[in-house]
């Protein structure tokens, strides 16, 4: 019958779900630990600092799946995996497959901070539930610390700041996107996010934090004064979920080890996503995660019925955020990161109010990376080697 078992209802494991339907597969189950319909992560900020609600920004609705002819079960974690059986066990009690696809993602990272991880004003992003949480507390509080300057960081404080909050947006690096952005344009999202009354403190960290009744003091590397806020969001990156795999017996190194058909180390159990690893690599963004969920689905079921399978091609993927109030895209190697490599700034174009679009070029003439603020024209153009 081919029933094909996709666990973690994100970007990789709808994609997954689709593509094995679309190989054949004549019954597909997608599974999620979360009681909505799945929805795009990076609108998270939006719901969080609106109303929590994050239905406006469901992948699809419900109706999409039934017309694919795949059975969504929402609010329903997969607790165990038998790879030798072909069994997973739900709270509704032990099912069979033939195939399986792990999409299970990754989980917010939550560094040891003393007077920190327990209290109650402190959040992470990362889920429907985080941004239900924070918007109530937005209720009664005004002021917001971000902790973590990359992209969610970065967002979340556009966010808090148009809910008309006082934001501190506190990161480690010497820049913000230090990985992805060279010190110029870093220097312009910071400026930008300082016009909206964001108070952006980099080549910082938070050491401790101490709950003063509703209010949360912190204590920041190098600083004498403390800050105290009515809430802290951490947003330091994330751990690829390994629990699932790993009580299963798979391999697992920083993510679900995967080949370049992203089977796991057991047969006909796929793994696509943010809880991959492909190599020694692991992509954490939704593009990565599409093309991933895409070609795991597909080969969860030319394993079953011996069609070649597809192959996963190693590259790197762009970053887009656009937004209002910013926008940023940036794709391969910084040139601080580029042995011998320089920036070179290009005309900002047809955006040429703040617009930034730089090239970083190597001593050959290559261009390694490209990132452009409050434009994106050309960019496509640079990526591809016009």
């Amino acid at each position: 019958m081919m029933r094909i078992a996709i666990i973690g209802a994100g970007p990789a494991g709808i994609e997954a779900a689709l593509a094995a339907r679309k190989a054949g597969a004549l019954s597909v189950t997608l599974f999620s630990r979360e009681p909505v319909l799945p929805y795009a992560r990076p609108k998270l900020p939006e719901a969080a600092f609106t109303d929590g609600d994050v239905s406006p920004f469901s992948i699809h609705p419900q109706s999409w799946y039934d017309e694919h002819g795949i059975t969504l079960r929402l609010d329903t974690p997969v607790t165990s995996l038998n790879v030798d059986d072909r069994v997973i066990q739900t709270p509704d009690g032990d099912e069979v497959f033939e195939a399986f696809v792990l999409a299970g993602g990754a989980n917010p990272l939550k560094p040891i901070i003393p007077g920190l991880l327990a209290s109650p004003s402190l959040y992470t992003l990362w889920s429907a539930d985080d941004a239900k949480k924070i918007s109530k507390h937005c209720r009664r509080g005004r002021i917001a610390a971000i902790v973590g300057g990359g992209i969610l960081g970065i967002e979340a404080a556009i966010c808090a700041a148009k809910a008309k909050k006082q934001v501190v947006l506190i990161e480690k690096a010497p820049r913000l996107m230090a990985g992805k952005l060279d010190k110029e344009t870093s220097e312009l999202v910071k400026s930008k996010l300082e016009a909206l009354g964001v108070d952006v403190k980099v080549g910082t960290s938070l050491v401790s934090a101490s709950q003063i009744a509703s209010k949360l003091c912190l204590k920041l590397d190098g600083e004498n004064k403390s800050i105290d806020v009515d809430m802290v969001i951490l947003s330091v990156g994330a751990k690829a979920n390994l629990s699932l795999a790993q009580s299963a017996g798979l391999a697992v190194d920083r993510g679900i080890c995967v080949d370049e058909t992203l089977q796991t180390s057991a047969a006909n159990v796929y793994a696509a996503g943010d809880c991959a690893q492909f190599g020694i690599a692991s992509h954490n963004c939704v593009a990565a995660a599409i093309e991933q969920g895409r070609i795991a689905g597909y080969n969860a079921v030319a394993a079953l019925t011996g069609a070649e399978p597809k192959v996963c091609p190693i590259k790197d993927y762009p970053l887009h955020y656009i937004g209002k109030e910013l926008e940023i895209h940036a794709l391969g190697q910084t040139a601080e990161r580029c042995i011998n490599a320089k920036t070179v700034k290009m005309s900002a174009g047809k955006k040429a109010n703040g617009a930034l679009r730089m090239k970083v070029v190597r001593s050959d003439g290559v261009v390694a990376g490209v990132q452009m603020i409050d434009s994106s024209e050309g960019f496509l153009d640079l990526i591809s080697g016009k």
